[in-house]
């Protein structure tokens, strides 16, 4: 069963809409950031979005890249390479090829939708949100059709950079754990059974 959380309709719609903020998609591990972004790739055209973690060394993200065939696009970091603003740098330039190519091919197919970046776990990155307030800028002179989609597990380290960088650039969407409605409707949770196992699907 494949049980979707309120805030993947928001979601969906904002990446249906041209891209005008960044959307910020920010709360602790294990609430279900990943598995909505997997779902959101369902809806959508396989090479209509990118999606690069800053923690290649966990299985559980490669695992995911696999199951969504972002391998072929070189989309999540090797255990060992160095997250630094080149690793991101390299990254957007790569999802901007990509999205130019799916600009083209969106216009043969009668596709309205514009190509999404997700970047995983973006405070790991050093110096993340000056580095990712010049890329969309520059996107933004330039006119890139692309969405981008910000992730992290660390929501202070994550407001931290976007209240000093990018101020009225982004939307924020706050994951917190399930509620008891949420776990009732997904697994029919009893209420005891929520209170002894918490918000963890």
């Amino acid at each position: 069963m494949s049980y979707s959380r309120p805030i993947k309709d928001k979601l969906f719609a904002r990446l249906a809409e041209p891209p005008n903020r960044i959307q910020v998609l920010a709360g602790p591990r294990q609430v279900g950031k990943t598995t909505l972004i997997n779902q959101i790739r369902a809806g959508r055209s396989a090479d209509s979005i990118a999606y690069f973690a800053a923690e290649g060394q966990e299985r559980e993200l490669l695992n995911l890249s696999r199951a969504l065939n972002f391998e072929e696009t070189g989309a999540i970091a090797s255990g060992g390479e160095p997250l630094t603003g080149e690793w991101l740098r390299s990254k957007w330039n790569l999802a901007e090829s990509q999205a130019t190519r799916w600009q083209e091919k969106s216009k043969e197919i009668n596709e309205t939708s514009a190509f999404v970046l997700v970047l995983d776990e973006i405070q790991k990155i050093p110096n993340w949100s000056e580095l990712v307030k010049g890329l969309w800028e520059r996107d933004s002179i330039d006119k890139t059709p692309m969405h981008l989609v910000l992730l992290g597990s660390s929501p202070w380290l994550m407001q931290k950079g976007l209240t000093e960088s990018l101020a009225g650039r982004f939307e924020t969407n706050l994951m917190a754990h399930w509620s008891f409605e949420e776990m009732n409707d997904a697994f029919g949770f009893t209420l005891d059974e929520y209170v002894y196992f918490g918000g963890y699907p």
